[in-house]
Formats: structure tokens, sequence, C-alpha cells
């Protein structure tokens, strides 16, 4: 009975993270009001007291990130609080969640049916906006959540781009199709992970859902996650399925005339877009991809090499040259923030993490998980949102009593 209560209790602050890590409700979104902040920490440190959480433990796994910010702002003799802030702020949530009273496999099978409800609702809405947009914009504007030009209902967006182009994507909670994919894949693998990778009704339900985000990174992670199921089953079919993926592949980015189009003029545009915008900026803040985005945080890597510029924004290539753009990269803005440093610590974290959720369903092929990290944080700055963080360093978060709980061993993998 105590852990059907905890487990209850639990599951609404975890439907909390994930739509505040959604960014689809911009009071949720701190760089557009900074009260979300405060909503975030006073949400967190409330179920820390209800869960009876220590905050010591919190506090010395944020020694190295202290550590960083001392060495940072004598380097820049600049002090920014609200940098020391914010990262441990996402971590703080998830921390929260993984002492709560309940096993991490438990928190994460509580995410997938999140998820998988939040789908069935998302599909409602992307049929209705496939049939009638006209009258869902009408009933959208009246219960409409953003600021922005997207509309959103909680547990629906409807992204700008399906109202301006036409091209209807299926965004669900999320701010734009993209981390919607990204939601709906993490949670396809939780499935799979913990039913062996049976193919059922519920799988076929989150591919058509990843398939009508229409998102390059979806599809990537979609295909990887079928190479993963074929790996298991036969690792002598998977040899031969690889150039099936391959195949695949191209006829999504390339021959399709949707994602096609998108993807190699992303590609090919990329440095000539990047040399524009290098010497003449934008007019007004603008994102300028990830791809070209990339290229800009190497130009800020190559300045600050070992440990990035941390919050020091100011001095960033953009930011020197009134450039007035930025990148949508989370990988490529993470190696310009942090560095080698940071990012080999990102990255440790993904392997670690990664062989850790396999292993707690008791499955194989971390290694797939891995790159579905990369590909995901390569596309989208998901990396500081705490419901990812709970997946890329649930690890590094509490070693000691996820591996002790499960029963494992600390392994030489570690």
């Amino acid at each position: 009975m105590k852990v059907l209560s905890n487990y209850i209790i639990n599951k609404w602050f975890l439907l909390f993270l994930i739509f505040y890590s959604a960014d689809g409700i911009s009071i949720f979104n701190h760089n557009i009001y900074p009260l979300s902040l405060i909503i975030f920490f006073s949400v967190s440190f409330y179920w820390m007291i209800r869960n009876r959480i220590r905050i010591n433990g919190f506090l010395r796994l944020m020694i190295p990130w202290l550590l960083y910010c001392i060495i940072s702002f004598i380097y820049f003799e600049q002090i920014r609080p609200l940098f020391f802030i914010l990262l441990p702020l996402s971590f703080f949530g998830a921390y929260v969640l993984i002492k709560s009273n309940l096993k991490l496999n438990l928190i994460f099978e509580s995410y997938e049916r999140i998820i998988f409800n939040l789908s069935k609702v998302s599909l409602f809405f992307y049929a209705w906006q496939l049939i009638d947009l006209s009258s869902l914009l009408s009933f959208f504007n009246l219960v409409d959540l953003n600021i922005g030009k997207s509309l959103n209902a909680i547990v629906y967006t409807i992204h700008f781009r399906s109202i301006d182009s036409g091209l209807v994507q299926n965004s669900g909670f999320c701010w734009e199709p993209g981390p919607y994919a990204c939601f709906l894949s993490l949670a396809l693998i939780i499935y799979m992970l913990k039913n062996d990778f049976k193919l059922d009704k519920k799988v076929f339900l989150y591919s058509v859902t990843i398939i009508s985000t229409f998102s390059s990174t979806g599809y990537v992670c979609l295909i990887i996650i079928f190479l993963w199921y074929v790996y298991l089953r036969s690792k002598r079919n998977f040899v031969f399925s690889l150039p099936i993926g391959f195949i695949l592949m191209y006829f999504f980015f390339i021959e399709s005339s949707v994602l096609g189009d998108k993807i190699i003029q992303q590609i090919t545009q990329a440095e000539v877009e990047y040399d524009y915008y290098s010497r003449y900026g934008a007019e007004e803040q603008t994102s300028i991809g990830r791809f070209n985005g990339f290229l800009l945080n190497l130009k800020d890597f190559q300045n600050y090499p070992i440990l990035g510029y941390g919050g020091n924004f100011d001095a960033t290539f953009s930011e020197l040259n009134d450039l007035n753009v930025t990148s949508t990269s989370g990988i490529g803005n993470w190696l310009a923030q942090y560095g080698v440093v940071g990012t080999l610590f990102l990255l440790t974290s993904f392997y670690r993490s990664s062989f850790l959720i396999v292993n707690i369903f008791e499955n194989k092929g971390h290694v797939f998980l891995f790159f579905i990290f990369l590909i995901m944080t390569f596309s989208f700055s998901l990396i500081t949102k705490s419901i990812f963080v709970l997946f890329f360093f649930c690890f590094y978060i509490d070693r000691v009593k996820i591996l002790k709980e499960n029963n494992y061993k600390i392994k030489t993998q570690f």
C-alpha cells in the first residue's frame, strides 16, 4: 500500500517535470518568464520535503559544478549568479525524483505510461488538425497558453509552421514536433525494454505518433530502435538489416520531398549561411539551426577549448560581433560552453546512464541508446531540461542507490 501511495504521489511530480521540460506552456519557459524558475524550484522543494529527502546529498553532487564555476568566474573576472543556479536547478528536479521512494525502473515505467496517454491525446488533436484546422484554431484560441505564434492547450500544441506553411506536424505537448518525437522515442524505448522488444499494438501506436511529427530526429531514432530490435533477435540478421536501415534513411531523408529538402538544404547551406551570419548577423535574435549553429559553436570552442565560455555569453563570437544569432544544437552549445572537460563528462554520463537503463530492465544493446542520446542532443538543446536530465545523468545523480536497489554490482564497464 505504501509503494502504491508513493507511486501515485510522485507520478504527479513526474507529470509536472514532463510539462515543464516540454516548453509548450509559456509560463514554464524561463527564457520568457523568469518566474518559471521560482515555480520549478518551489514545486521541486515541496516534493523534496514531502519525501523527506536530504539536501546534503544534492549539495555533494554539485561540488564539481561549484569548482567549475569558481574557475570560470576567476578566468573571466565576472560572477554570473543566474548561470550558477540554472544547471543545478535542472538537476534538482531529477534528483528529487530519483531520490524519492520509488525505484528507478518504476519511475521510467511511469514516464512511459504518461507519455503513451498523452500520445493518444495528441493523435486525436492531430486528426482534428488534418480534418478541420480552422475549427481547431478557434477552439485553441479560447484556451491558448502560449504567447508566441504557436497555440497551446496544455496537452497539445499547434505549431506555427502548421498554420503558416501548411505542413501539418504533431507537436504533442511540446513547443515543436522534434522535441516531442524525442519524448516519444524515449517512452517507446522504455516500453520495449520492459517487454523484451516484443512488437504489439502499443509499439505500432508509438511509431505512428513519431511518424506524425515529421521530425527527422524522430525518424532516425525510430530506425535505430528498429535496428536494435533486429540486433536482439539475431545478430546475423542485424548485419543484413543494416543496408535496409540505410535505405530507409535514404528514402526518408533524400527522396522525401519534405524531409529530404529540409535536411539536404540544412547540410549544403550550413557553411554558406554560417559565413553570412558571421559577417552580417541578423536584425533580431535568430536561431540559425543545428548544422550552421554547430559551426558557430565550433568557433567559440576554438576560443575556449578546455572549459568553454561558461556563463560569459558576452565573450561568445556572436555577442562580440553583434550578430544576434544562436545555435539550436544541444551538443554544440554544450561543447562551446563547457569545453573538452564538460563534453567528456557529458559523453561519459550518456554511456553510463544508457548502460544502467538497459540493465535495469535486464536487457542488452546500451550502445543503441547511447547513439540515440547523441542524436537527440545534437538536434535540440535538451540536455539541461529536467526530464532529460533524468535519462542522460541518472547514473551520475545517485549511482550507489540505483545499483544497490537493483542488486547490481559496479561493473568494469563503468
